[in-house]
């Protein structure tokens, strides 16, 4: 009978630490191995496009539908002065907008200026396309805090490719903006907040003018 407790309470623990792993893999930082097209490499938490930092952030991007553009596909033409102009309707639709969560990408191949190919963590291989600024050569940039090197900015040109993994941000910890917003409505709205698109860290800077002067606030000072 003891010996059934304590594996129950053994168990009952490593599940406790394995659920905390997974629930701070989750919420921490995006961190990785950058690979760059002439051969350099750079480890550390990562800041991608301005506006994603944390595991839970969203990479934005297009896929190829699967077996469902082709069936709509209808030809259409019209006649002007004797030419006849074909097109396929429905062709702009073989192309889905998705997104998939930074934690869940265990490798990113950089394979065009448009394209790359994601691995997941599930074993699945995607290729997604861009359409906004999370991938391809509309990235605004890809911020790499290297252990050794300190921060380097890089762009979607630079890249080979990108390892996903957890790493040490002692000394580097960012905490994430976090706050209620009230509408003129009345509405409110708890969580965290992303302020003009990317910023997103207590450290990072409000930009304004107060009486004509150009005033710069870290977020960090801010109450209300």
């Amino acid at each position: 009978m003891k010996k059934i407790n304590f594996l129950t309470v053994f168990l009952t623990a490593l599940f406790i630490v394995l659920s905390a792993s997974l629930i701070y893999a989750e919420q921490g930082r995006i961190c990785g191995v950058i690979h760059t097209r002439d051969g350099d490499t750079f480890e550390g938490p990562i800041r991608w496009d301005k506006n994603e930092a944390f595991w839970d952030d969203i990479l934005d991007a297009t896929k190829e539908r699967e077996g469902r553009h082709e069936s709509r596909r209808k030809e259409r033409h019209i006649e002007i002065f004797g030419i006849r102009i074909n097109w396929d309707e429905g062709s702009e639709e073989s192309k889905a907008s998705c997104g998939v969560k930074f934690g869940h990408i265990r490798l990113l191949e950089r394979r065009s200026r448009n394209r790359a190919i994601l691995h997941l963590k599930s074993g699945e291989k995607v290729m997604f396309y861009g359409y906004s600024t999370d991938v391809g050569s509309g990235i605004r940039e890809i911020v790499i805090d290297d252990f050794e090197e300190g921060e380097i900015i890089l762009d979607w040109g630079d890249l080979d490719e990108i390892e996903f993994k957890e790493c040490e941000v002692t000394g580097r910890e960012e905490r994430r903006l976090y706050g209620q917003v009230e509408t003129r409505h009345g509405e409110t709205f708890k969580g965290f907040i992303c302020w003009d698109i990317d910023e997103l860290f207590h450290s990072d800077i409000l930009d304004g003018e107060e009486k004509g002067r150009t005033r710069k606030i870290p977020f960090r000072r801010i109450k209300a």
